[in-house]
């Protein structure tokens, strides 16, 4: 204040304002750089997202389906498309079920094809029940009160596979040795070369996932 004329004096006045405006702007600054700080910590937070959710679906596991077999056993769904039995058991099975297919007596032949149906397709089965009829197979094992049985003579073999119709299916071949026994004789055997066409089937139908589609047989010769 200027004693004479009771005014304020420009240079105080002046200088209060430099420091005024020095002080709103360090605020403006600090301000500033807090808006800063929270952006980047938003930017770091929502690229940390990004990045989860990125992993989270390059990562992914697929998706695992179950199921259950009439026996209440849980098992791995597999489409229809793929396999779902190894080769080896694949094999097993087929030989198995082919000579089984052939071991019929003249007492039980009814509940022993009855015991392989679910190894074949429905088509399947009504075809080899027919061939055994047509050739008359059956009317000779109960007239002559014969023993039949069969046995693989040299491991099956896959000749082709791949998937048909959406099912995958494979083609399988091997000799088998059928033996023919009456009650009172001497057994006749004879070689035949099996082919068996097995395809994949849902588990319901069978707990291998497989059945017999088509079966073959070439005849060989016959021995005493």
């Amino acid at each position: 204040m200027n004693a004479q004329t009771g005014r304020p004096q420009k240079g105080v006045q002046v200088r209060s304002e430099a420091v005024r405006l020095g002080d709103q702007l360090s605020a403006s600054r600090d301000v500033a750089r807090r808006l800063a700080t929270g952006i980047a910590l938003a930017a770091g937070v929502g690229l940390l997202g990004l990045s989860a959710a990125i992993v989270t679906v390059l990562w992914r596991p697929k998706g695992q389906y179950f199921g259950l077999t009439p026996s209440l056993q849980v098992v791995k769904m597999v489409p229809m498309s793929e396999p779902f039995i190894s080769e080896q058991g694949l094999l097993d099975w087929t030989s198995e079920s082919v000579c089984k297919t052939l071991g019929l007596d003249f007492v039980h032949w009814r509940d022993e094809l009855l015991a392989v149906q679910s190894d074949y397709t429905p088509q399947a089965f009504a075809q080899v029940e027919g061939q055994l009829e047509s050739s008359g197979t059956l009317d000779m094992v109960r007239k002559e009160r014969i023993l039949m049985s069969a046995v693989p003579s040299a491991p099956p073999v896959i000749i082709a596979e791949g998937v048909a119709a959406g099912h995958y299916t494979w083609r399988i071949q091997f000799p088998v040795i059928v033996s023919y026994e009456t009650t009172g004789g001497q057994p006749t055997k004879q070689t035949l070369v099996a082919t068996a066409t097995v395809v994949r089937v849902p588990t319901e139908f069978n707990p291998r996932g497989v059945a017999i589609e088509q079966i073959n047989l070439l005849q060989g010769s016959s021995t005493p």
